[in-house]
């Protein structure tokens, strides 16, 4: 789901402006085809009206992705991710799929100050690196980010949250990326709703994160039972 574009009113608009380009296009021909010149004028000025919708047309769409994403990342924020995850739930209700949240509490190390514009971005590359184009990483607060991972059930987050630590300890070793990453796992079924699912990953992060080991990976406790495993 990293692919372009995944809002549907920005694809409307793309759409509109680019027919309405086609239709521009298709006006001048005729106009200089078969229209008799005291109408050219009148033509022209339409034309220029029709020219000028679609170009309003795709400003409109870059400015609604631009509020689709983080600023200095270029991930999907916060906002996106909600919407998303609410299409992804109904989906994976009613074709009865799994589906996973995976949020990564990301600390830099030897820092009192939170996270810096390059360690951002370079988290965000892991992500990238890391994820299926059918996955949505998102910044989803000023030192979290979520991945919404369609068709992935707990085991298979586990083994991706693995990958990831991997790739961030390789780099921190290296001297090129110094954090630590907490991670923690919630799944659809068991938190069935967008708030619960979103708190519920949040959470099991935040649990890592207070056991202030490397890697801590931590699954949200299933409603009514026991809390998931940590390793």
């Amino acid at each position: 789901m990293v692919g372009e574009p995944k809002s549907r009113l920005h694809g409307l608009l793309v759409g509109l402006a680019l027919v309405a380009g086609a239709l521009f296009a298709l006006a001048a021909w005729l106009m200089l085809t078969y229209v008799q010149p005291r109408y050219l004028g009148w033509i022209g000025l339409i034309g220029l009206f029709d020219l000028a919708g679609a170009v309003g047309g795709l400003v409109l769409a870059g400015q609604m992705k631009a509020r689709l994403r983080d600023p200095v990342t270029g991930l999907y924020n916060r906002g996106f991710l909600e919407g998303e995850l609410q299409r992804e739930i109904e989906r994976a209700r009613r074709y009865r799929r799994s589906l996973t949240l995976l949020t990564l509490a990301v600390e830099e190390a030897r820092s009192e100050t939170g996270l810096n514009d390059v360690t951002l971005r370079a988290v965000a590359g892991v992500l990238l690196a890391c994820t299926r184009g059918s996955d949505t990483p998102c910044r989803s607060g000023p030192g979290e980010f979520t991945l919404l991972l369609p068709e992935t059930d707990a085991v298979g987050a586990t083994t991706l949250a693995r990958r990831i630590h991997d790739l961030i300890d390789r780099r921190a070793q290296a001297g090129t990326l110094p954090v630590t990453a907490h991670l923690g796992l919630a799944s659809f079924p068991a938190y069935p709703e967008v708030p619960a699912l979103l708190e519920a990953a949040a959470r099991a992060a935040k649990q890592a994160r207070s056991k202030r080991t490397v890697l801590e990976i931590s699954l949200a406790a299933i409603p009514g039972g026991r809390a998931g495993a940590s390793s």
